[in-house]
This record gives C-alpha cells, structure tokens and sequence, in this order.
C-alpha cells in the first residue's frame, strides 16, 4: 500500500496507475483501467468511481493519470483508500493507495482570480475559485 499523503478539501489527488502484467513489464490494459475510493468507515461502497484517461499513449506504455478533486463528497480528518484495478490478458491486476484528507481549504476549490469592487454601500470581494464557481464577499478587510 501506498501512501499519497495529505491534502485539503478543494485539493487536486494525483493519481498515477501504470498498468503492467505479470512479469512486471508495462503494457495496455484489455479495457480501460477502474479507480475507486473508500472512505476508512464503508469499505463497501465507493465514494467515487473513475475511469482514468491514458497519459501520454505514444512515448509511456500503460500509464494512465486522473487529477482526483477533493470535493464535498469528501470528509476532513478521514483517510480513504484507492483501488486501481486492470486486466491484461484475462488477468486482473491491482494496486492500493491510501490519502489522508485534513481540515482547511474549500470544496469549491482555490481561489485563482479575484477583483475588488468598491461600492458606498459595502466593498465586495468578487473570486473565482478551480471548481468554476464564481463567489462573492461583502466588505472584507
């Protein structure tokens, strides 16, 4: 098992799967790989289910990346794990990977542009954040 790390809501997971059979040589998959997360409490249901794109199919055999973000269906103060699942050959192979997820950040994501709008009534605060919202704040100082 592998650990990812920690991350804040509104975070982006990297998540890496090289696909490779059972000698341990890189090799695409007979059907595009599954990753799915658990939270520590069900191990039963998946919190979310993923079918990653391959990363670059021309120079690196097998690799396949999704950029996983920590959304509200994420809790804080929880560690999930992920199961990377691929078949070659009629052989299912799989891997596990573990990610701890701590207080602080948002759900919506990172704030990546924001303009100061000065009115007599109230200053406002408009942002944009990474998961395409765009937000509002009243007098801020």
């Amino acid at each position: 098992m592998i650990d990812l790390g920690r991350f804040s809501l509104g975070d982006f997971v990297p998540l890496m799967l090289l696909s490779v059979d059972g000698n341990g040589l890189n090799a695409w998959p007979s059907s595009t790989p599954t990753i799915k997360t658990f939270s520590q409490d069900d191990l039963t249901t998946a919190v979310e289910t993923i079918r990653p794109g391959a990363r670059d199919p021309l120079r690196a055999t097998g690799l396949f990346y999704y950029p996983l973000r920590l959304t509200s269906s994420y809790t804080a103060d929880k560690v999930y794990l992920v199961s990377q699942r691929w078949t070659i050959s009629a052989s299912t192979y799989g891997e596990l990977l573990t990610f701890r997820v701590v207080a602080g950040g948002d759900a919506d994501g990172a704030v990546i542009g924001a303009h100061f709008v000065r009115r007599p009534e109230a200053n406002t605060l408009v942002y944009v954040v990474d998961g395409g919202k765009l937000k509002t704040g009243r007098s801020p100082r």
